[in-house]
């Protein structure tokens, strides 16, 4: 009897940790919110990537995306999974999935799930917050972004 209760213990941990993703996209999407979202990959070893990082924790940068996005920072190497239309899956196999090769990738994804513009590679820190701004006053639907940088 004790044998098949620490098994059945061992069961339920087991269960519970392999349903919990760390990052959970089917409930983010699901929820009404008006913020668009930010999905920033990269990967280890990734000067580029490291770089850019560095440009996101910029306070002014910062404060943008603390306010105006949902902010995703998925690290292709890293050990979390992500949930997506149901599937559970490793932040490699997820990268794999959407189709992510270069790095770092930033995707911006209106609240209708709909990707509405992305950059490849390291961007500085002026031309990031002008993305932001761009995305987050939805001059997006209006105009190219350079039409925007030149009417800033």
């Amino acid at each position: 009897m004790k044998f098949i209760k620490k098994v059945s213990i061992l069961l339920i941990s087991i269960f519970s940790l392999s349903i919990g993703a760390d990052i959970n996209l089917d409930e983010i999407f699901s929820k009404e919110n008006n913020k668009p979202i930010i999905l920033f990959f990269h990967k280890d070893g990734c000067g580029f990537c490291e770089k850019m990082i560095f440009e996101l924790e910029d306070k002014n940068i910062s404060n943008i995306l603390d306010s105006k996005f949902i902010f995703l920072d998925i690290n292709r190497d890293d050990d979390e999974t992500i949930l997506y239309k149901g599937k559970e899956q490793s932040n490699r196999a997820f990268t794999k999935d959407v189709g992510i090769d270069l790095f770092p990738t930033t995707i911006f994804i209106d609240k209708n799930q709909n990707a509405i513009y992305n950059i490849v590679g390291y961007r500085n820190r002026k031309v990031i917050k002008d993305t932001l701004l761009y995305i987050s006053t939805g001059a997006y639907r209006d105009k190219t972004f350079e039409e925007f940088e030149e009417d800033e």
